[in-house]
C-alpha cells in the first residue's frame, strides 16, 4: 500500500485514500480499515496449513502472527513513519499509521473461489485476478513452437523475486534432464540469461514471456511457476493445471491449497532430482483429473458479475462520488483491541462467577460459628 508515499495525503489535503495490495488479504488490512483476523482458521501467510488446524498449529499459527503484528507496530512502522518524514517536512503530519487508517476502500487480490474464507467490512473489496487481461497474439516464433508440439506445451516461469539464470548449475542441469525426457511436450522456460548449457529441441528459453497470452494459449496443458499468487490466479483464471516449485513467503501457502484442491503437484526444490521433476511434470500432465480439477475451479473463478479490473474501477468511481462517506467503514478501528474482543466484558462476567465462590466460602466459614454462638446462648 505504499505507506512511505502517505505524506501526499497530508500534502493534498486529505482527498480520499485507497489502498491496494497485490498480496492477497494482508495480515495487517485490520490495522488499515478494521475488520478481524482469526488465528483459528486463517493461516499466516508464509504457513502451508490449511483451515482446520490442529492445536499445535494453532499455537504456531498465532504466536507467528503476533510476533508479526508486534514487529510491525513497533520496528515496523516507527521506521516507515521517520522516512516519510524524511520527504513531507510538515510539523502537524500525522503518524503514518494513522494517515493509512484514512482509507476508504482497500482493494485486495483475493476471491473466495481460490483463497480462505475471511470474515471482512464490506470496504474491503477482492479483487483477486486484477492483472488478467484479454489474451493478445503470441509472437509467431513461440505460436509455431507450440503449434509443433505432439501433445502441446507447457509454460516454465520462476516469477521475478527467483531468477532462472541465478540457479546453481546442477540444478540447471537436472531441469534440462528432466524436460528432454518429455519429448512429446514442447517446453517453453523464462530464463533472464544466456544458458550454457545445450539444449533440446522440445525446449525454447526467452529472458521474458508473455505469461498471461501462453496461459490462455489452447494448447498450453501444464504450468510449472514458483506458486506466487499473480501465477497462481492466472493458471486458475485460464484453468491450467500446476506443478509447482515454492521457495518463499506465501508461495508454499499458495501451492498447499492448489495440492488440497488437486489442481498441482509439489517439487521441492532442495530436494529435487530429474526423475521427481520429470515424473512430476508427467502426473499433472498425463492424469486428466488435475485438468478437470482445474477446469472447475477455473468457472469458479470466472463466475463473477464483472471482471475484477472492472469492481475495482466502479469501487473508486464510488469512492470520488461519496468522498465522505462512513458506513462502510468498520468500528473496529475505534472500538480498539479490548471492546473488539469484549474482553472487558469476558473479565467482568469471569469475574461474576469467581466472586460468588468468594462470598459462599466466606459465608460457609462464618455459618458454623453462628450457629454454635446460637447454641451457646
Amino acid at each position: 500500500c505504499g505507506p512511505c508515499l502517505l505524506g501526499l495525503l497530508h500534502k493534498f489535503k486529505y482527498p480520499p485514500l485507497v489502498s491496494v495490495t497485490a498480496f492477497n488479504n494482508p495480515p495487517y488490512s485490520t490495522e488499515v480499515i478494521g475488520g478481524h483476523k482469526f488465528y483459528s482458521y486463517v493461516p499466516f501467510y508464509s504457513l502451508s496449513y490449511g483451515t482446520d488446524m490442529n492445536f499445535f498449529q494453532r499455537v504456531h499459527n498465532t504466536l507467528l502472527g503476533l510476533t508479526d503484528m508486534f514487529y510491525r507496530n513497533y520496528i515496523s512502522n516507527p521506521r516507515i513513519d521517520v522516512m516519510m518524514r524524511e520527504y513531507f517536512r510538515y510539523e502537524d503530519l500525522p503518524y503514518a499509521p494513522e494517515l493509512h487508517q484514512r482509507s476508504k476502500l482497500m482493494l485486495v487480490n483475493a476471491h473466495y473461489s481460490i483463497d480462505f474464507p475471511e470474515s471482512a467490512p464490506p470496504n474491503l473489496i477482492p479483487v483477486g485476478g486484477l492483472q488478467i487481461r484479454d489474451a493478445a497474439p503470441l509472437p509467431t516464433d513461440m505460436e509455431q513452437f507450440i503449434n509443433g508440439s505432439r501433445k502441446g506445451a507447457v509454460l516454465f516461469s520462476l516469477g521475478t523475486n527467483v531468477r532462472s539464470d541465478q540457479l546453481d548449475s546442477e540444478r540447471q542441469q537436472m531441469i534440462i534432464d528432466a524436460l528432454r525426457q518429455l519429448p512429446e511436450y514442447n517446453f517453453l522456460w523464462k530464463f533472464e540469461t544466456d544458458l550454457r548449457i545445450p539444449l533440446p529441441k522440445n525446449l525454447m528459453i526467452r529472458p521474458w514471456m508473455p505469461q498471461n497470452d501462453l496461459l490462455a494459449h489452447p494448447k498450453m496443458k501444464a504450468f510449472i511457476t514458483h506458486a506466487g499468487l499473480l501465477s497462481t490466479h492466472e493458471a486458475t483464471w485460464y484453468g491450467v493445471p500446476i506443478v509447482g516449485i515454492p521457495f518463499i513467503a506465501d508461495q508454499h501457502r499458495n501451492l498447499e491449497r492448489c495440492v488440497r484442491s488437486g489442481i498441482a503437484k509439489r517439487v521441492a526444490f532442495q530436494t529435487m532430482t530429474t526423475e521427481a521433476l520429470r515424473d512430476a511434470i508427467r502426473d499433472v500432465l498425463e492424469d486428466p483429473q488435475y485438468r478437470a480439477n482445474m477446469a472447475a475451479q477455473s468457472a469458479l473463478f470466472r463466475d463473477q458479475p464483472e471482471k475484477p479490473l472492472a469492481r475495482a474501477i466502479w469501487w473508486i468511481e464510488w469512492v470520488l462520488r461519496h468522498p465522505d462517506v462512513t458506513q462502510l467503514q468498520s468500528p473496529v478501528l475505534k472500538l480498539g483491541f479490548m471492546k473488539t474482543y469484549l474482553l472487558d466484558v469476558a473479565l467482568v462476567l469471569g469475574a461474576i462467577p469467581v466472586l460468588v465462590v468468594l462470598l459462599l466460602r466466606k459465608w460457609l466459614k462464618k455459618a458454623p460459628q453462628v450457629l454454635d454462638s446460637k447454641k451457646r446462648n
